[in-house]
């Protein structure tokens, strides 16, 4: 089996050809190995992976190997569709009938023959999927369900048995994504609607279910705990919240039942879960309340085999909260005690309306729910009741109130009410600051696992300049989690320290339960380290646990065979589950500080693409991959091959070094170091902590101009606040041309494209910078713009059959014939060349400038440091209809009264009108930042004076 799996790997997609059978056959054959040596054995997985195999072996051409194989199973297996449909329909039929009857192992087995006989119906690996589902073998009810799609991507059938299956996994994320990709087939389909929307409910029941731990008492018994819960002493209720019990034979049973559960669920035996379910389902069948109330959990997270079921679950909920939340058993001097179960279902009711578990959203009514409980004493209920009073969901704001209620449920242990409440502690919220009383709630949340508490209180006790009281030996994952962050940037009185921050980050792995643990973990030993053979299985789990950034970052290990074998229909389908998650904005920095990384859009073929032609350039060179990141064997495959290019190399280097000298104290000489790698390749990384050093350096010098460069470029400040920062960096410096440039480009955006461009001269006037060309000539294409006040309805050639449009077009070729043609600018410049020339008649050469555009942002010309340019750029959108096709003959009529575009912003389709009838807007920001131009339009002068 190893012989088919790993020899013949590296050959699949040479001289075999690569069909999708023997696509998705070699991708799953990589795996079995281990997986049928070690695993716990499961015949029916045994006999499949058995079968991957043989089908592998048929498809590369190894009939001796998939003989052997079939001695195993006695299974003949063909990748031939049988020439007559009568045989594998009729089994198929009888599998149907199989699965109607509830005999879900019989009709897979039948389902099974009927796939050896053809495999390319795509429906039995559907019907297959189905009974594995019943079965509960959801990971190969995941591969049928893949199969399925893939032979039938249109069938909107299969999406409902694939998204059934993730739900399986518990991987909702990855079961939404494909919810969304179904209903673009067909966006009224109720189950995957519903399924959409309890799978976001899902997300957020686990997301409070693991941030909101409840408070505990070990040296209490179970017996202790009972006898607390059931005599507690209470204030006297009103008469209507009571409930006396007319049958208190039955209400002692159910009572003794529910304590039976409890003892159940806490002895932690294997198998119990089924027996749980029993009694509490008896329970309920006596209307318990408690009863009701584990009912709901019960069918809401799947528990003891029920399926996911939000309607019953609700169901169980409203009967729980239906009832008095007090009862009295013994007459009217009985003994009050809270009705259990009431308070928790009417909070439970809250947040199914809040989060749209099995209903639409409705914060009103989670609300009145939120407020019944809270007001019955259930702690969770008053913290959600404070959160809505503090958010304005559904009710009034009121922060006063909102601190209150969380008050009251902090003091009961809730950990996600103790945070809050110090939030609003240390913010003032609702009263004055306390920030003494702030850091024993953080403190609380922090010591019951709240993984931002522990963040906050760092963080709090670095601004008080208390001392760190937090444990650095602790088992819990957050904190550890937190201290490999501190210590990989030397933050919350950390040194940095990589090899401890490694300690911490396995330490979290190794719960199993930490996936941003065991990413931080990859990315420090691929990317500090270098042990990428090391960091590729920690990789794999944070991917496999749905987790959509490292399934990117998985992607491109296997596109680049960075620490793994190379395979691309591994990359492909890793970085395709990474976007259909919805993650179209992913890291590609450096640092393992996910907030401080770049970002790029994925496009897993242009990946793909470039991992080969690296991998095959180091195969050819005979080049070591050993103690190199995936970064630096991109920029030794960049140098190697595009030699010009080596100013970008130099700036990451200077950059880097900068970063270094930083980080060791040496301000001064990191900071002309930045200001030199900005100098020699722009954009480049503007992490924090060059602001920092340069604030730094200001107090000690207040001209330095290193320093007010690096303030500059890394500080976040409004357009007018960089306005005058960078006017009074000019008043110091007037003979520094990167001053210049940086306040023309402010200028630019602030549209003030007259002072632009005097900027941007007299830049270049101090220095010439090729670079800074593309400045000068775009604030004078948007002051001409500007003037000429071009109508988006109706484009009129004269506006740009000026001598000085001739001008325009000048300086952008100037800009192209001086700069290389890969800049990052280059294509956008073409692509305005070509809507220059298109405005004038001269159809030839806006038409070789679409092309020219095209060139520079394909793959192959563009360097993988620059963005390519947004399909839905405006610029694009308008010459794709009108130049396309480009062999097509050149018939234009400039009357665009089809194309309409915004006259602010250009973007196509506007639904306002000016009152003129003559142009459109995309709204009213637009209209009014458009007004003090087109208030002087003849055109809409007309218009008033009618």
């Amino acid at each position: 089996m190893y012989f088919v799996a790993h020899r013949h790997w590296k050959d699949l997609l040479g001289p075999y050809g690569c069909t999708p059978e023997l696509r998705r056959f070699a991708e799953r054959a990589i795996s079995i190995r281990n997986a049928v040596s070690h695993q716990r054995f499961d015949f029916t997985l045994y006999e499949r992976k058995l079968e991957t195999l043989a089908k592998l072996a048929v498809c590369i051409q190894e009939q001796d190997v998939a003989n052997v194989i079939r001695a195993f199973t006695g299974v003949q297996i063909t990748l031939v569709v049988a020439t007559s449909a009568d045989t594998w329909l009729k089994i198929k039929e009888e599998g149907n009938e199989r699965f109607n009857e509830n005999q879900w192992t019989e009709a897979m087995v039948l389902y099974t023959r009927a796939l050896q006989l053809n495999q390319q119906e795509a429906v039995l690996y559907a019907n297959r999927a189905l009974c594995e589902i019943r079965l509960h073998k959801y990971d190969l009810a995941r591969q049928d369900a893949e199969d399925a799609l893939e032979l039938e991507p249109k069938q909107i059938k299969y999406y409902l048995v694939l998204s059934e299956a993730l739900l399986g996994l518990n991987l909702q994320k990855e079961a939404e994504a494909v919810c969304v990709e179904g209903l673009k087939l067909d966006p009224r389909e109720p189950t995957l609607l519903m399924r959409q929307r309890d799978c976001n409910a899902i997300a957020v029941m686990e997301y409070y279910a693991k941030n909101n731990p409840r408070p505990t008492k070990p040296d209490e018994s179970l017996e202790q705990l009972l006898e607390n819960m059931h005599h507690q002493q209470v204030n006297p209720p009103a008469q209507v919240e009571i409930a006396d019990i007319s049958d208190p034979i039955t209400f002692l049973a159910a009572q003794k039942i529910m304590i039976d559960a409890h003892k159940l669920y806490q002895s932690g035996r294997p198998g119990i879960e089924a027996h749980v379910v029993e009694l509490c389902s008896k329970a309920a069948a006596m209307n318990s309340a408690e009863g009701h109330q584990n009912m709901s959990v019960f069918y809401a997270e799947g528990y003891g085999g029920l399926l996911r079921d939000f309607a019953r679950s609700k169901q169980h909920c409203e009967a729980a909260a239906s009832q008095k939340p007090f009862c009295r058993v013994g007459g009217p001097k009985g003994l009050i005690q809270p009705n259990v179960g009431v308070i928790e279902a009417e909070n439970s009711l809250g947040v199914t309306y809040r989060d749209g578990a099995g209903v639409d959203i409705d914060l009103v009514k989670a609300t009145h729910y939120f407020r019944k409980s809270a007001e019955h004493g259930c702690p969770e209920g008053q913290n959600n009741f404070a959160t809505a009073l503090k958010t304005g969901s559904g009710v009034k704001k009121n922060n006063v109130s909102a601190r209150a209620w969380y008050a009251k449920a902090a003091e009961q242990g809730i950990a996600e009410a103790e945070e809050n409440y110090a939030d609003v502690l240390t913010l003032g919220i609702g009263g004055l600051t306390d920030m003494t009383q702030a850091l024993i709630f953080y403190r609380r949340a922090a010591d019951q696992g709240q993984p931002d508490a522990f963040r906050k209180l760092q963080e709090l006790e670095r601004n008080t300049g208390k001392p760190e009281a937090l444990f650095r030996n602790t088992d819990d994952p957050n904190l550890l989690f937190l201290h490999g962050s501190n210590y990989t940037r030397g933050e919350g009185n950390f040194p940095q320290d990589y090899e401890r921050a490694e300690q911490c980050y396995r330490k979290a792995a190794e719960s199993g339960q930490h996936a941003n643990a065991e990413l931080a973990l990859a990315q420090l030993l691929l990317q500090h380290f270098k042990r990428n053979s090391e960091g590729f299985p920690f990789m794999r789990r944070a991917a496999e646990k749905g987790h959509s950034l490292a399934q990117f970052y998985l992607g491109k290990l296997y596109a680049f065979g960075h620490g793994c074998e190379r395979n691309e229909d591994a990359a492909r389908r890793w970085l395709k589950r990474a976007s259909i998650q919805g993650l179209k904005k992913v890291v590609i920095g450096e640092s393992t500080n996910i907030d401080d990384s770049e970002l790029m859009d994925i496009q897993p073929d242009e990946i793909i693409k470039r991992g080969k032609n690296v991998f095959e350039h180091e195969k050819s060179m005979n080049l070591s991959m050993t103690n190199m990141s995936l970064e630096e064997r991109v920029e030794r495959y960049a140098e190697h091959t595009r030699p010009a290019h080596v100013p970008t190399f130099l700036a990451k280097r200077l950059w880097s070094d900068a970063l270094e000298k930083v980080e060791n104290g040496v301000l001064a000489e990191g900071l002309a170091l930045f200001r030199q790698a900005y100098a020699t390749f722009n954009p480049l990384p503007s992490l924090p902590i060059f602001g920092k050093a340069a604030q730094l350096r200001l107090t000690l010098d207040s001209q330095d101009s290193d320093a007010l460069f690096a303030s500059a470029t890394t500080e976040q400040r409004s357009n007018s606040e960089s306005l005058r920062f960078l006017q009074h960096c000019v008043e110091l410096h007037p003979l520094a041309a990167d001053f210049q440039h940086l306040l023309a480009c402010t200028y630019m955006y602030a549209l003030e494209y007259t002072k632009a461009e005097q900027a941007v001269k007299r830049a270049l006037e101090l220095k010439f910078t090729p670079d800074w060309l593309y400045t000068q000539v775009s604030a004078i294409k948007q002051r001409h713009d500007r003037r000429m006040q071009v109508n988006a309805m109706k484009i009129r050639v004269r506006s740009h059959a000026t001598d000085e449009s001739k001008h325009i077009i000048a300086g952008y070729q100037r800009f192209l014939d001086l700069n290389p043609s890969d800049h990052r600018k280059a294509p956008l410049a073409h692509y305005i060349l070509a809507t220059l020339h298109l405005f004038r008649k001269e159809h030839e050469e806006a038409r070789r400038h679409v092309k020219l555009a095209q060139m520079a942002d394909a793959p192959e010309q563009r360097l993988p440091c620059h963005e390519p340019i947004e399909e839905n750029h405006p610029l694009k959108l308008i010459l794709g209809s009108l130049i396309t096709p480009l062999t097509a003959p050149m018939v234009m009529t400039l009357d665009l009264t089809a194309t309409q575009l915004c006259a602010n912003c250009g973007k196509s389709k506007p639904p306002s009108k000016c009152v003129c009838r003559k142009i459109s807007y995309c709204d009213k920001t637009c209209q009014k930042e458009h007004w003090k131009f087109h208030k002087m339009d003849a055109e809409h002068s007309k218009k008033d004076s009618k």
